[in-house]
C-alpha cells in the first residue's frame, strides 16, 4: 500500500491497531514509481531535456548499427507465448541479474498462457536483426500498464537495449493502447527514476494478532530476509 494514504496512516495510528495487531512490513519502505501518460508520444518526450532525447534516439541507432534492423514485437495472445517464453528465458540467462543473482524469468509458461486468454498479457520483444537483445514481461489491466520485468544481452549493454526497448514500449503505450497509467515494479533504479514522472513509496504490510509465538515469527523472518539480503549483496560484488 502506499505510505501517503489513509490506510498508512490508520494503521500505525489507531489505538485499537496497536493494542491488538502487531504491524510487520516484510520489505521495508520502497521507493516507487510510476509515469502518467499523456496523449501524445511527442507530449511525453518534453519531460526530457534535448540531449536526453537525442541520446535516447542515438542508442536505439547504435544497437541497429551492431546487429541489424529493429524489430519491435508485441505479445498479447496464445500462440505468442511459448516463442516469447523461450526468447525471454534464454535473454534473461544472459542478462546481469542471472549473472548476479541467479534470476531468471519470474513466471511459468502456463501463468501466460492464462494471462493471454484474460487478454490481461501485454509483453515486448526487441528484435536487432535476426536475434533477440531485450524482453518486458508485462501485464495491461484496464487503463493501467503493469511493468514487471526487463532482462537484456549484456554482450549488448554498450547500446542499452532494455532502455530501447523501454523507450519503444512507452511509445506503444501511448499510440496503441488505452493505458494511462505505467507503473514500474517494486524497486528503485535510474531508469524508473527517469522515465516516471510520478514518484512515492510503499510498503507490503501484515498484521499478526498480539502473542509471543508472532513476534518470534515476525523476528525469525525479518533476520531471514535480512540474511537473504546480504547474501545477494555479496554475490554482486563477487561477480562484478
Amino acid at each position: 500500500m502506499p505510505t501517503d494514504g489513509f490506510c498508512w496512516r490508520y494503521l500505525h495510528e489507531s489505538a485499537l491497531v496497536r493494542d491488538r495487531f502487531l504491524l510487520y512490513t516484510p520489505g521495508g519502505v520502497r521507493p516507487y514509481h510510476s509515469a502518467t501518460l499523456p496523449d501524445s508520444f511527442e507530449e511525453y518526450l518534453k519531460k526530457f531535456n534535448s540531449k536526453k532525447r537525442y541520446n535516447l534516439q542515438r542508442q536505439l541507432k547504435l544497437l541497429q548499427k551492431a546487429s541489424g534492423p529493429l524489430h519491435f514485437e508485441t505479445v498479447r495472445t496464445r500462440s505468442h507465448v511459448p516463442r516469447f517464453f523461450e526468447t525471454a528465458t534464454r535473454i534473461a540467462r544472459q542478462s546481469w541479474q542471472f549473472a548476479r543473482m541467479g534470476t531468471a524469468l519470474a513466471v511459468r509458461i502456463e501463468e501466460l498462457m492464462d494471462l493471454a486468454d484474460r487478454d490481461i498479457l501485454r509483453s515486448y520483444l526487441l528484435m536487432a536483426g535476426d536475434k533477440a537483445c531485450a524482453y518486458v514481461l508485462g501485464y495491461e489491466f484496464k487503463d493501467v500498464y503493469y511493468y514487471a520485468q526487463v532482462g537484456y544481452d549484456q554482450a549488448l549493454a554498450a547500446a542499452s537495449p532494455g532502455t530501447g526497448l523501454l523507450y519503444l514500449l512507452i511509445k506503444d503505450l501511448i499510440e496503441n493502447t488505452s493505458a494511462r497509467r505505467l507503473c514500474f515494479d517494486y524497486g528503485d533504479a535510474a531508469y524508473k527514476r527517469e522515465f516516471s514522472n510520478v514518484h512515492g513509496e510503499d510498503a507490503t504490510v501484515l498484521l499478526l494478532r498480539r502473542s509471543i509465538p508472532n513476534r518470534l515469527r515476525r523476528c525469525a523472518h525479518s533476520a531471514f530476509c535480512a540474511t537473504v539480503r546480504s547474501m545477494k549483496s555479496w554475490l554482486g560484488h563477487r561477480n562484478h
